[in-house]
């Protein structure tokens, strides 16, 4: 049995992009990103229903068992005060930003079947729920992008154009213990099994 090193489980080789329409994945192939909003994204799980489709919470900063207090900014008075099971908190700002979201290949989803010298064959592993995850959510074609030529050409574009964005692995959270890490940037303590990459606009720089 082969194994691949630990330090290099984590490093991405590609991006998939999944589509029904073939036409959007040629589109991209050619060098043009299409992205939408978080907004979208959160209502797009409200209108199919469907987990997976999109995500209510995206960028959102949720917070559970709270003991709140609101003062007054111009008197500094206490105005409001109790406790609240929940809270979702929202900016228009992080609303209205553009993200990209892909699933991602690194090497800890490659069970390697054969090395050489200078080579190695791998088959790429994905369990039944990913699987099914990806045919009934995302689509019946993909696209395999070559990750770190995307991030080339993306980081090269953006600063030509003055765009600033970022990019990396969807951390997914349980939003029942108040995590630390998810108060900045709103994402926290988390595991990376769900294989989703995203590219997120923040601003034009000028």
């Amino acid at each position: 049995m082969y194994e691949i090193a630990p330090q290099l489980k984590d490093r991405k080789i590609s991006l998939v992009k999944f589509s029904d329409e073939k036409w959007t994945l040629e589109s991209l192939q050619k060098g043009t990103l299409y992205l939408n909003t978080l907004e979208y994204f959160r209502k797009l799980e409200k209108e199919t229903n469907e987990r997976g489709m999109g995500d209510d919470n995206e960028g959102r900063l949720i917070l559970t068992d709270l003991n709140m207090k609101v003062y007054d900014n111009k008197t500094g008075n206490l105005i409001l005060s109790g406790k609240a099971k929940s809270s979702a908190i929202t900016t228009q700002e992080d609303s209205e930003k553009h993200v990209l979201c892909t699933s991602y290949i690194d090497f800890r989803s490659l069970e390697i079947i054969e090395q050489g010298k200078d080579y190695f064959k791998a088959n790429i592993f994905y369990t039944e729920e990913q699987k099914t995850e990806f045919k009934k959510h995302f689509g019946k074609y993909a696209l395999i992008i070559s990750f770190t030529e995307f991030v080339n050409n993306i980081n090269d574009s953006f600063k030509a154009q003055g765009i600033d964005g970022t990019g990396g692995k969807v951390k997914y959270s349980n939003f029942s213990i108040n995590y630390k890490k998810r108060l900045d940037p709103f994402i926290g303590n988390t595991s990376d099994n769900g294989k989703i990459y995203t590219l997120r606009i923040n601003r034009s720089i000028g």
